[in-house]
């Protein structure tokens, strides 16, 4: 990911999210690997540029 802020780096969030299914309980996030990732919580920070 381009210009990602050091503390996110650290964290691990350097995947690109695909898609998004934020119907229901548990919402499913597919990365551009395909790899699926469920939770009950998305922030969504798209940043300011």
């Amino acid at each position: 990911m381009e210009d990602m802020p050091a503390p996110a780096e650290n964290l691990g969030a350097d995947d690109d999210i695909a898609a998004v299914d934020l119907t229901g309980d548990i919402k499913l996030l597919t990365d551009s690997a395909g790899t699926v990732h469920r939770a009950r919580t998305v922030i969504i920070a798209t940043g300011s540029r």
